[in-house]
This record gives structure tokens, sequence and C-alpha cells, in this order.
């Protein structure tokens, strides 16, 4: 039998204006960051040998979205969960989903030969909201608790 506290989480709804606002803030956030640190190193543009864009810069870009995004979609999945107030944990994952199908459409109208970048970065996003919802729940004092 489940205790009364599980049950009533149960039934909370699901706030899903949080974790859509909180993904596309998020994945708005990584790529206006991305922009700045390709900016910032000098290579944007086109490559140095004709190329469309410069392959140091999709480099650099990859790995600051798969980084910073992650980051981001922590803070935000523990902002989306907090405001929500109930069922922490799926706000927090339901952040990440957002931003992750933000950077699927990346990975599909984005260059070639990024795709394995856009699949640790979205399981990186998921992983991370998920954890930004389990901090919001902790912080609410809705950890788990075991009995003894």
């Amino acid at each position: 039998m489940k205790p009364v506290e599980t049950v009533a989480a149960d039934r909370e709804p699901i706030r899903w204006i949080y974790p859509i606002v909180g993904g596309i803030i998020a994945e708005a956030l990584t790529i206006a960051l991305i922009a700045l640190v390709v900016a910032m190193t000098g290579h944007g543009g086109s490559g140095p040998h004709g190329e469309p864009v410069d392959p140091v810069a999709q480099r650099i870009g990859a790995v600051t979205g798969a980084s910073v995004g992650s980051l981001l979609c922590f803070f935000l999945g523990w902002w989306a969960a907090r405001r929500a107030d109930g069922r922490f944990e799926t706000h927090g994952l339901l952040t990440g989903a957002t931003a992750g199908f933000l950077t699927g459409l990346g990975a599909v109208f984005g260059p070639s030969g990024q795709a394995a970048y856009y699949v640790v970065a979205l399981l990186m996003k998921l992983f991370a909201g998920g954890a930004g919802g389990r901090m919001a729940a902790r912080m609410a004092g809705v950890g788990r608790r075991t009995s003894v």
C-alpha cells in the first residue's frame, strides 16, 4: 500500500507551462552562449578552406552546447519544479525534454556530422532537468523517507 504522501503526489496535476517555458529559455540561452563563445574565439564565419562553417566552430559549439545546456537545464528544471509545487522530478524532467526536443531539431536541421554530439547533449539535458527537479524536491522537504 502506498503512503498517503505518494498517493497525493500522484494526483498533483502537471503544470505544463513551467517546463515548456523553462526548456525554451534553457535552449535559447544555450544558443546565445554558443554564438558568443564561437565569436569570442574568432572562429565565426566560413572555414579556412572555403567550408560554409568553420569545423573548429562546430566542435566548440557542440562541447559548449552540451555542457552549458545541461547546466541551464538543471537550473531551469529546478525553477520549473519549484514553481509547480508538486511532482518535482516530473517537472524537471519535462524541462529537460523540452530543451532536448529543441536540441533534436538542431540535429535534424543543423550541420551534418554532429549527430553524436546532439544525442549526448539531449541525454545530458534530460538527466540534468531531472536532477534539478530532485533538488527542488529536497529543498521543499519532500525527499524519500525510509522507515526503520
